[in-house]
């Protein structure tokens, strides 16, 4: 597992960096299901 440690003033984040891949991965896909989705409405 990769992760990296982010400070914001006093205040320490650990990012799961897999995590955080695979939820763009999904957000990716959901778009391009909306996008699927409104080109068939448009053609109607």
């Amino acid at each position: 597992m990769r992760t990296r440690i982010v400070m914001e003033g006093n205040a320490f984040y650990e990012i799961d960096e897999e995590c955080i891949k695979a939820k763009e991965q999904k957000e990716k896909r959901e778009r391009a299901g909306d996008n699927k989705e409104k080109g068939q409405d448009s053609r109607k």
